[in-house]
Order: structure tokens, then sequence, then C-alpha cells
């Protein structure tokens, strides 16, 4: 990584060092915040703990911020999560708690489900507290309003599946894009009614393989 921050840094643009987050015997809060901290060190401007798959609890989001904090980590760090588990709003606050300085959110009508949580709601749930963005409600609305039309205008493309909080990512761990690419071509081959045995099958080729975070290129493969 350090040839590309180096590069970004020399064109004066913002180099933000990322880690995919996964469960797993070695992926502790320790092994996080060394990480951030060797991040930092190398250059980045701010950090971001890329929650793919929707499956970061609040308490462990809470206790990798903290730690980054009490470490002395000092640029931004950002959280990046999706709604998959139905787990990310709440998240989210706790992770507020914990001093992170960005969360990553996603206008209503292309939120929930593999997407991130809805932007209009977290500023919603945020306002009166220390965390208030101060974002315009009504300014939102209009986005809103816009990106409903857009949403309509691909309906024919949705993936169902991918669109409902699905607990059971809590155990495969299958991020938002392969899930919605492994429903369309499970049902290309017509072997759709295999979902839940291959969803099964992905948690011990996982294991088998050193529990990596299934991100690209690693889901793919």
């Amino acid at each position: 990584l350090e040839v590309p921050i180096k590069t970004v840094k020399r064109i004066g643009a913002h180099a933000q060092g990322c880690l995919c987050y996964t469960v797993s015997p070695v992926h502790t809060v320790e092994y996080y915040v060394e990480q951030f901290k060797k991040l930092e060190r190398m250059g980045c401007d701010s950090l971001c703990i890329k929650d793919m798959a929707g499956i970061l609890s609040p308490q462990r989001a809470y206790d990798i911020i903290h730690a980054c904090k009490e470490e002395g980590i000092k640029i931004p760090i950002d959280l990046h999560s999706h709604t998959t588990s139905g787990m990310a709003e709440l998240t989210y606050l706790k992770a507020c708690e914990a001093g992170v300085d960005i969360i990553d959110c996603a206008i209503s009508p292309i939120s929930g489900g593999t997407g991130q949580p809805p932007t209009e709601t977290i500023v919603a749930a945020l306002q009166d507290t220390p965390y208030d963005p101060g974002y315009d409600m009504e300014l939102l609305m209009k986005c809103r309003e816009y990106f409903l039309k857009v949403w309509e205008k691909y309906r024919h493309l949705h993936v169902e599946e991918a669109m409902k909080v699905d607990s059971s990512v809590t155990s495969h761990q299958i991020p938002g894009g392969m899930l919605s690419n492994l429903v369309w071509q499970l049902k290309q081959f017509g072997a759709i009614d295999k979902f839940y045995d291959v969803l099964r099958e992905v948690e011990n080729v996982r294991r088998d393989f050193g529990w990596p975070p299934l991100v690209t290129p690693t889901w793919q493969i």
C-alpha cells in the first residue's frame, strides 16, 4: 500500500486507509487497532472500517473505535456498514458514542437490505444529540424524491432477496454485492433451491482458507 498512498499524497488527494471487517479467531480488536496504526504511520489522511457484510456488532464497533482513539490515533475514522443483518443503525449509534468521525449512509430509496443505512433516518435519529450533523432535512427529502424516481426506473433490476434483512449473514458473512450476484447466478442455473446449501458451504470453505474477509476479489474466487 505504500506506493499508492505516497502517490495519492504527492498529487494532493486524500488517502483513506481501509480495513475490511470480518469475524474470526484471528480478527481481534487488537488486530484492527495495530493495522490502523500502521496505516496512519504510512501517511493516510483518514481510516475506514469497511463492514461490507453488515456483521459489525454495536459493541465490537465501540471496542475497535474506542481502542483506536485510546491508542492515540489522530486521523479521522470512518465507519462503512450495510444493513444486511439489521444491526447497522445500532452499530452506528455505538460508533458515535465511541468517537467515530464519519458514518456512511445512503439516501433512503437506495438504502436498506444490502445497502447502507438511510441518510435521512440517521440524521433524524441523531438530532438533539452531541452527534447531530446539522443537515437540512428539507433538502434531504428533495434528494429522496429524486432517488425514488431513479429506484423506479431500475425496478426491473432489483433482486428481492438483497433488499431484505437476512440475519443468517452473521454466520456466513457474505457481503451484499456477493449475495445479490449469488442469487442471480443460482437463478440463471435453475438452482435457486440450493441457496441455503450454498450459504452453509461458504462457511466451510472460508474456514478452510483461513477466514479471509469475503470482499473483492476473495468472494469472486
